[in-house]
């Protein structure tokens, strides 16, 4: 870099020719068409100290320096192994440099070596041994299981380091095979002592490579890329953008489908400082999801952007723009949210604009337009916050009003009709249901646009989000073939979810049979608790959300254990099925594995008729997420409440440290923890501080934190008898939230007093 200035410049580029004998490169070539691989790691085990990144270390003709300008990275974990004396290239080793062979790990019985990696990718990688110490100078002294495993399969091979590879003499072990890494997102290569070894594992280096599957010749659609060169010269700051847009890797501006032909979905140019006019040609992106100009100097009238059918988001606030609001605004049909706050826009709103507006199928904002915002039909969307003022402003608003006023009163009525009564669990036959409805495939695919957004995926398989018609949004989650839950726990959720009814349960909006399993609920748009605590979720930094989040799911869970009859045994809760809402409110999600008694379905063998009224089939196997499951449950197998409690109490240890149920031991040795026997340590000697999550703000009562650990401590008793129920559960939570506040318990708002809460989400829901 320049100093003083963003823009890069190069001094001298070097092109070193690659052998085809290379594995990698070989790889590429004949297995998949010449794509090419990205590196994932490259690490030099053993190495001397943890700065020591080997690449040029010596002569090349005295094989110390990497003759390819591969740059290999220590890695200083387990018992280190090195030695001085000069290795010997094995037959096809790949030109490692002698400097890297030197190094190596040598556990006693066993090690993993774990890679980040990323689901729905392809891997492939490079092993590289040389036995380096003296001590083992005969056949049998040094044998060990090498197996490379994800989630979904395990190869396995076995090596006897001096048979294999001798002393000082390296070997090269490469995958034969393509490796497929699916949902949930592992891979690691164990290596584990054989039983009549001498010593235990070793490993010198290795590379973990990922396919790009992109065929990069094709590069991205023509017409796109034509499209981003007249916007990257229309704007200067952007003019150092070239290339194609999307392959190897998108524009940091940019996001783009994983087609073969990549095509651009969503343009992100907020806070550029540009100027000029926004260019017309923006409208030959048929694929645009979403397009920010925000807060730049941007002036001119809006073009036509019609063709645009698939546009959910579009922000132009914060800019110069003038003229009129154009119509084709109203008739794009996916638009969610359109923001023109502070431009110079005059006029009136147009007619079908301003009726999805009314009725919450678009989020119209206008603030700052006072040309616009001086017309009555304009007046409520020019609040600072974009929301209608409650006014009676013309026959249409009017209209809308009455709908909408109509639409909640009957919800009222429905919601208080639930709430108050006992969720009697009537037996009926698989599918026929309460409120959830049937729902075609062929809506399923409109509703989610064939399967387009992809935002997650559990042990049920893919959830993508989906709209309805009238643009209220819903999770659609489908069942995938390799799933570990089927057409047993699929009934189960249909049958429990469409009769019971509660603010801080999702609701299940209808579900598909055919030709696929589909279920379709409420959207939750925070996603879950799981994703706030460890990423990929909004943080929570303020302890009193979470501590309400807690106490909602809480209630939720109370309602499933005291206020249905029979009760329910919800058998799977954790941190990742407790939802969260646009409002930060909490809802108990996913029933598959739920249990009621005293129910008997008609027609069915006896084995689906136990899987059907208790969720457990006759096999009495354990069902439950590791980390969350009482140990009691799995010596008994019976699952009653005290199930659930035992779970909820590694809930709040979650809430409290930030830390997932079970992680690896800080002092490196490859044992794992529970966060529980960590909490408690830390809570009996008096260290409350070292367990609380540092990302969270320091504003906050530690009495109320310890309120918290101390009612975890009680839910994971090994008594049951001495765990507290749901509902003292619920109590104490809101106690501690009271105190929290500062406030009266006697004045705190009670968790399951959520009216508003959830009509909020029952509104969005439909």
């Amino acid at each position: 870099m320049i100093e003083g200035s963003d823009v890069p410049f190069i001094s001298s580029l070097v092109l070193r020719p690659l052998s085809k004998l290379l594995h990698p490169l070989n790889f590429s070539i004949y297995h998949q068409n010449s794509r090419p691989l990205v590196t994932v790691s490259r690490r030099n085990y053993g190495a001397r100290n943890s700065s020591e990144y080997l690449r040029y270390s010596g002569s090349d003709s005295e094989g110390y320096s990497d003759v390819y300008d591969r740059i290999w990275e220590p890695d200083t974990d387990g018992t280190p192994l090195v030695t001085t004396q000069r290795t010997d290239f094995g037959l096809g080793t790949d030109n490692v440099p002698i400097s890297v062979m030197q190094t190596a790990r040598a556990d006693n019985e066993s090690f993993s070596l774990r890679f980040n990696v990323t689901a729905g990718s392809w891997y492939f990688y490079c092993q590289y041994f040389a036995e380096i110490s003296p001590d083992v100078n005969g056949p049998g002294q040094r044998v060990f299981e090498n197996a490379d495993k994800n989630y979904s399969y395990t190869y396995k091979n076995t090596y006897d380091s001096y048979k294999d590879f001798q002393l000082y003499s390296t070997l090269l072990v490469y995958a034969s095979h393509g490796i497929y890494v699916d949902f949930p997102p592992k891979f690691e290569v164990q290596l584990i002592r054989s039983n009549t070894s001498i010593n235990g594992p070793i490993i010198n280096a290795i590379e973990v490579f990922r396919y790009l599957n992109k065929d990069l010749s094709l590069g991205t659609i023509n017409q796109e890329v034509s499209v981003v060169t007249t916007i990257t010269e229309s704007f200067g700051g952007l003019r150092s953008w070239n290339g194609d847009p999307c392959l190897p890797y998108a524009y940091n501006w940019l996001a783009c489908s994983s087609d073969e032909r990549p095509s651009i979905n969503e343009i992100h140019l907020a806070n550029q400082d540009l100027n000029g006019e926004i260019p017309s040609e923006i409208d030959s992106l048929k694929n645009l999801t979403v397009l920010s100009f925000a807060s730049n100097k941007l002036s001119g009238s809006i073009p036509d952007l019609s063709s645009l059918s698939k546009l959910k988001v579009l922000d132009l606030r914060d800019n110069n723009l003038s003229g009129q609001i154009p119509p084709f605004l109203g008739e794009l049909p996916a638009l969610e949210k359109l923001d023109l706050s502070n431009n110079n826009l005059d006029g009136v709103i147009p007619e079908k604009l301003l009726t999805k507006a009314l009725t919450s199928i678009i989020d119209l904002r206008l603030a700052g337009n006072e040309n616009v915002c001086i017309a009555q039909n304009a007046e409520p969307f020019c609040n600072a916050d974009g929301k209608p003022k409650k006014q009676s402003i013309s026959l249409i608003v009017g209209i809308s009003i009455a709908s909408v006023a109509t639409f909640v009163g009957v919800a009222v009525l429905l919601f208080f009709a639930r709430r108050y009564s006992k969720c009697y669990i009537k037996p009926r036959p698989p599918y026929e249901n309460g409120d959830a409805r049937n729902i075609s495939y062929k809506d399923i695919q409109s509703i989610t646009n064939n399967f387009e957004n992809e935002v997650g995926r559990g042990g049920f398989g893919p959830v993508y989000r989906g709209a309805f018609k009238n643009g209220g949004a819903a999770a659609v989650k489908v069942l995938s073939k390799d799933s570990t839950q089927g057409q047993k726990e699929f009934r189960n959720e249909v049958r429990l979810l469409s009769r019971v009814h509660h603010a801080h349960l999702v609701k299940l909006l209808g579900y598909c049979t055919e030709p696929e399993l589909v279920l379709v609920y409420e959207f939750m748009a925070n996603g879950s608790l799981f994703d706030s605590l460890h990423g990929g979720g909004e943080l929570l930094t303020m302890w009193k959300d979470r501590l309400r989040i807690a106490g909602e799911a809480a209630a939720g869970l109370e309602y499933l254990h005291v206020g249905c009859d029979p009760p329910i045994v919800h058998r799977d809760v954790k941190s990742s099925n407790i939802l969260i809402n646009g409002k930060l409110c909490a809802k108990v999600s996913d029933f598959g594995i739920s249990k009621s008694r005293n129910v008997r379905p008609f027609s069915m063998s006896t084995n689906e008729q136990q899987m059907w009224t208790t969720g457990v089939s006759s096999s009495t196997a354990v069902r439950g997420t590791p980390g969350y499951i009482d140990p009691l449950y799995v010596e008994s197998r019976v699952p009653d409440a005290s199930v659930d409690v035992y779970a909820f109490g590694v809930v709040l240890f979650e809430i409290v440290t930030g830390r997932k149920p079970i992680t690896q031991d800080v002092e490196g040795d490859g044992k794992y923890i529970h966060i529980a026997e960590w909490a408690k340590s830390n809570h009996k000697r008096g260290q409350l501080s070292a367990i609380i999550d540092p990302r969270m703000s320091n504003v906050l009562s530690l009495t109320s934190v310890l309120m918290v650990v101390d009612l975890a401590v009680k839910c994971l008793d090994m008594n049951k008898k001495n765990r507290p129920n749901m509902s003292t559960i619920k109590q104490e939570l809101q106690l501690a939230l009271s105190v929290e506040s500062n406030k009266d318990p006697s004045t705190t708002k009670s968790f399951e007093n959520v009216e508003a809460c959830y009509m909020r989400s029952f509104m969005h829901a439909r």
